[in-house]
């Protein structure tokens, strides 16, 4: 009994923090959408910014999901796994979206160079059969069991935190590809201080990466005890999205 409160406090931790998540995507959406009815709606169609708007708007969606399966109790081990699944499929649909944008900043960053635009599209293919491979061995390592009390959350007995903390240095490898790429097309094509493509590289790129960065949470997937490797998986998404 006593590890069956330890692992359903985990859980309610875990899923707090979630919800949190889910708020910030929330707010960060109401807060930023003039900005976007202001500089994005009126610009032409376009491939970046169809999958802008795919991010930005399947992130509400995920979080609803999210809270779908974080919230609710008395489901039983069958139901909790179902949801479980559908909130795995969606961050990494997530993460499939926001890694494609980072790849679109590059070819941009770039002055949209054929040659790397070939390079780029091999390198996300690799990163991301890697991830999807990793990612399916995971989820298949979940399980859930029936609880002996009735009405509480859902909270898995087991899960492989070191293949999720794989999934998540695919990741941050791929993210750090695309950062080295733009770091020597910065030095080579926009060495003068005073270019505007340079300013905003160095003002907004650089920070950006690294708030995309998925380090922490690689650390609690790879060191954290039992459920709390699921601690920021959330927040990952959140600034995914953001």
């Amino acid at each position: 009994m006593d590890d069956l409160i330890h692992d359903l406090t985990i859980a309610r931790d875990v899923n707090y923090l979630g919800a949190s998540a889910a708020v910030l995507v929330i707010v960060d959406f109401l807060h930023t959408f003039p900005d976007e009815v202001r500089l994005m709606w009126p610009t032409p169609r376009s491939a970046p910014k169809a999958v802008f708007f795919v991010l930005r708007y399947y992130a509400l969606l995920h979080s609803a999901l999210a809270l779908m399966y974080e919230l609710p109790r008395g489901m039983d081990p069958d139901q909790c796994k179902a949801w479980f699944m559908r909130v795995a499929v969606s961050s990494i649909l997530v993460v499939t979206v926001s890694e494609v944008i980072l790849y679109m900043r590059a070819y941009a960053f770039s002055e949209r160079n054929k040659k790397l635009l070939a390079f780029l599209i091999t390198i996300l293919v690799l990163f991301l059969s890697v991830a999807y491979f990793l990612f399916v061995k995971f989820t298949r390592s979940v399980e859930f069991v029936p609880s002996p009390l009735p009405n509480l959350i859902c909270a898995p007995l087991r899960a492989d935190g070191f293949l999720l903390g794989l999934v998540f240095s695919t990741t941050l490898g791929s993210i750090l590809v695309v950062m080295l790429i733009m770091i020597y097309i910065a030095y080579r094509e926009y060495w003068d201080a005073s270019s505007s493509l340079l300013t905003i590289f160095y003002r907004d790129g650089i920070c950006y990466f690294v708030s995309l960065s998925t380090s922490a949470n690689i650390v609690v997937n790879f060191a954290a005890p039992g459920g709390y490797r699921f601690l920021f998986i959330q927040y990952v998404h959140a600034f995914d999205s953001s």
